[in-house]
């Protein structure tokens, strides 16, 4: 599957529509947006993804386990266990119990290393005078 054409338009003064035309026939497209299997099925097809996934886990449980850097171990899985919260809730409900677990947990350590956040949160922070 390739995308052949992709446009943006605004449809009025508060929507955007992003048509994208797939060279591959519709049922196929479907299932790819609609199943995690060929989700799955197509991270792994990149070659990269799941390698460079389970470097950047194993890195920032390293970091959770030895109480070092936890902030930055925080904000780089962030993202991921939103997309694993995500993908439970809409397409694979049999794992939500534990994306939601892992939800709670990481607000829990984020709440508990609130300290670090408070600059991340600060609208107009500035910077370190040298």
């Amino acid at each position: 599957m390739s995308a052949t054409t992709t446009s943006t338009s605004a449809s009025s003064d508060r929507g955007l529509v992003i048509n994208r035309i797939f060279d591959a026939p519709a049922p196929i497209v479907f299932t790819a947006w609609t199943h995690a299997d060929t989700l799955s099925e197509g991270l792994a097809a990149s070659g990269y993804f799941f390698p460079l996934l389970k470097i950047a886990e194993l890195v920032c449980a390293i970091m959770l386990l030895t109480g070092r850097f936890v902030p930055l171990a925080l904000v780089i899985l962030s993202p991921i266990i939103v997309k694993i919260f995500m993908v439970h809730l809409f397409l694979d409900r049999s794992g939500l119990p534990v994306a939601i677990f892992l939800v709670g947990a990481n607000i829990f350590l984020a709440y508990c290393y609130r300290d670090a956040f408070k600059h991340l949160l600060t609208p107009n922070y500035t910077t370190a005078k040298q």
